[in-house]
């Protein structure tokens, strides 16, 4: 399925337009006209056209379970560590 999507293009604070126009450099996409991109200075360069080529939903539900999976094992080490630390810390007292 294909969804188009529109919005305006920002130029970034370390990009230059030449990289923008060169295709190396992606510059900072919006929804509309975005206030957040404005009040930090970056300038409106264009209006943007997105066509969103979507994976089949099987496909997606697969690489959401994929996501949730490696995010658990980043929060079990990230629990290992701590579970490790206070036990370290109460061997000390």
């Amino acid at each position: 399925m294909k969804v188009e999507l529109k919005g305006k293009a920002y130029l970034g604070a370390y990009m230059t337009l030449a990289e923008v126009q060169n295709g190396n450099c992606m510059p900072y996409i919006s929804p509309g006209r975005s206030s957040y991109f404005e009040g930090q200075g970056y300038p409106c360069i264009g209006d943007v056209t997105i066509v969103l080529d979507l994976d089949p939903e099987d496909q997606i539900v697969a690489s959401q379970r994929e996501a949730l999976q490696a995010s658990l094992v980043v929060a079990r080490v990230e629990y290992e560590k701590q579970v490790n630390a206070t036990l370290a810390a109460i061997g000390k007292l």
